[in-house]
């Protein structure tokens, strides 16, 4: 025991008292966050704003820190760059280095959960030296359990055993993110000899998924920011805070951990599967998946205390979403005095419009009308005192006077009636209410008392498309408009590809509600989508809303087959016009990503073979053929 205390003084080691991201402290490998232990020397003189970093302490039990002897490839530690939050600032050629190896034994399980933000990044393939590299090891060793970016704008946990065999992995879905910060997790999950898998996570949702080689792979010493031979080819971005275990998570165990991540970052967890968001000891403090939240979880962000002995180390007294035009931003009115342990309050939001307002959903005698965003309070632990709110009304199109806004909160979420109104004060384009006790369960909006001074944009009340052959109609009305330059309606096919179709003079400045509508004289046949795009006279641009049609086909001789089919590969397309003048063919999957285009050289026989580079996988496909100067889209079907 006398050597293990030894040893954690000559590092500089302090114990965070059992704290843990989460409070998942069992099979803790590593934890390394900026906003504690970042040097500039062995561990002695804490890092300050622009200075570079030597020695990142970790603050698991396991006292593997992460160093860099080298003054040129030092991070520089940088305060204040997520949520209120400091970060270590790499520029490709900076690193560190754990002092130990990482305990992933070789049939050991491990999770790699991280959150850091790339500005930049390199496009290569997947072999052992290309890409960005996020996470690598020291020395060109065999075994890998690396993370970088592959396959143009892909994410990739890159794997090798330690025999120098099965070097790959699983590589994401969603692209790079060069704007925001993300939670990326990659794990390993050995079961047996006979059976193993891996996958990656970003920002909660399960990304890949796939079977995993079953050898030993012994996990090596963690560099941090490149790799381990090649220069400049590593993070351009900044890491915020990593954590790693050597056994795998349950479900629970990682939401945890996400939750942390999310709250101190501001970082909304995707909710295409509804998420809850959980503190330290597994309660929910904000129930997405509850009847009346499952609506706002859209910018979701919140302040908190999780700071026993057992818990994350978090204390956020202040907090707003990093996500573009998410709008609010709340900070605890008198922090030291209010806020306890256990205590949150988290907030989402409907995503409702910023650029059309709602009329009806007011008293009507003193607000005249309000932002059709919502947002929706989740309070846990106890009432976490009064806040101070404030709403950055910069994407709201329209003047603004402060004393015509005011914050609405309401119990039911129907604000015309029941309720309170209060006023704030209004700096540039910033809305602030201050002392505001918001409650479990309550909603909240801003309003305006005066729709001529404040009118909270151009209100398009109604916005339709119907097809009445030979042609498509979209007709939109207005209840009032301010600085109303002109509309743009716009077309595009299933590839979502918007082209205008026609432009309509604004009424400038209007209170009356007024109608307009066009006529699509050149429609697509089968799906097709419109959009209404409305301009200011300073040029600013808001869309009031997509809308789909469906046109029957006018040639009904134009087929595809076989159709459904089992082969992907190979499709015959027939027609029986004489005039049919085929120019190209494009395929797109269901999410409108163009995946090949054929461009046919000149034929004269009545059919045409599409023959694809590699064969689709059973799914859904869109075939868009473009000839005689217009469009058709048909369906693609693989078993």
């Amino acid at each position: 025991m006398r050597k293990i205390i030894v040893a954690a003084l000559l590092w500089g080691w302090v114990s965070s008292y059992g704290q843990s991201p989460g409070g998942v402290s069992t099979n803790l490998r590593w934890w390394l966050k900026a906003n504690a232990g970042a040097y500039t020397d062995n561990g002695t003189t804490l890092a300050t704003n622009g200075q570079a970093v030597q020695f990142w302490r970790d603050q698991s039990t396991v006292v593997n820190h992460a160093t860099q002897g080298t003054a040129g490839n030092r991070p520089t530690y940088q305060t204040n760059i997520i949520n209120g939050n400091p970060a270590l600032r790499f520029t490709q050629d900076h690193y560190l280095d754990g002092t130990a190896v990482s305990g992933i034994g070789g049939t050991d399980s491990f999770y790699m959960l991280m959150v850091f933000k790339q500005l930049t990044y390199q496009t290569n393939g997947g072999n052992d030296q290309n890409g960005t590299f996020v996470l690598d090891r020291p020395t060109a060793t065999n075994n890998l359990t690396s993370f970088k970016v592959i396959n143009t704008d892909k994410y990739f946990y890159q794997r090798r055993d330690d025999a120098g065999n099965n070097l790959g992995g699983p590589i994401s879905t969603t692209p790079v993110n060069t704007s925001s910060f993300v939670i990326a997790d990659f794990y390993r999950n050995y079961v047996s000899a006979a059976s193993s898998s891996e996958g990656f996570y970003l920002n909660g949702r399960l990304e890949v998924s796939q079977t995993g080689p079953t050898t030993t792979m012994t996990g090596p010493i963690i560099r941090l920011g490149r790799h381990a031979t090649v220069s400049n080819n590593g993070l351009d971005g900044y890491f915020a805070e990593i954590a790693m275990y050597n056994t795998n998570l349950s479900a629970t165990q990682r939401q945890q951990i996400e939750s942390y991540f999310a709250v101190k970052y501001g970082i909304t967890l995707d909710q295409t599967t509804l998420t809850n968001y959980l503190r330290s000891d597994g309660t929910t403090i904000y129930p997405a998946t509850t009847v009346g939240y499952t609506t706002y979880v859209s910018d979701i962000a919140g302040v908190g205390q999780d700071n026993a002995a057992s818990g994350s180390g978090l204390l956020q007294t202040a907090s707003q979403s990093q996500n573009t035009n998410a709008v609010v931003s709340i900070a605890i009115s008198n922090a030291a005095g209010t806020l306890v342990n256990n205590e949150f309050m988290l907030w989402g939001s409907n995503n409702g419009s910023l650029t059309s307002p709602n009329s009806s959903d007011v008293d009507g005698t003193t607000i005249k009308r309000r932002l059709s965003r919502v947002w929706r309070v989740a309070e846990t632990g106890g009432d976490v005192g009064n806040v101070n709110i404030s709403f950055d009304l910069s994407t709201v199109p329209g003047s603004k006077t402060g004393s015509d806004l005011r914050l609405l909160v309401d119990a039911d979420g129907a604000f015309n009636s029941g309720a309170t109104a209060t006023s704030g004060t209004l700096a540039g384009s910033v809305f602030t209410v201050n002392n505001i006790n918001l409650a479990d369960g309550n909603y909240f909006t801003v309003g305006s008392t005066n729709t001529s001074t404040t009118p909270l944009p151009v209100e398009v009340t109604d916005f339709t498309v119907s097809f009445e052959n030979p042609v498509v109609v979209a007709e939109w009305r207005t209840a009032s408009e301010l600085n109303n330059d002109h509309f743009t309606v716009e077309r595009a096919g299933l590839d979502l590809s918007f082209d205008e179709v026609a432009r309509v003079p604004g009424a400038g400045t209007s209170n009356t509600p007024l109608t307009y509508s066009i006529a699509d004289e050149n429609p697509f046949a089968g799906r097709s989508y419109y959009r209404l795009k409305q301009t200011d006279l300073d040029g600013t641009v808001s869309y009031a809303g997509t809308r789909s049609v469906y046109i029957p086909s006018s040639d009904k001789s134009l087929s595809v087959y076989p159709n459904p089919t089992t082969d992907g590969r190979q499709w015959k397309l027939k027609w029986s016009d004489s005039a049919f003048q085929l120019d190209h063919l494009d395929i797109f999957d269901q999410q409108g990503k163009l995946l090949e285009t054929f461009a046919p050289a000149e034929h004269h026989s009545k059919e045409f073979v599409i023959q694809t580079r590699q064969a689709l996988l059973p799914g859904l496909y869109i075939l868009n053929v473009h000839y005689n100067g217009r469009n058709e889209f048909m369906k693609l079907v693989v078993r």
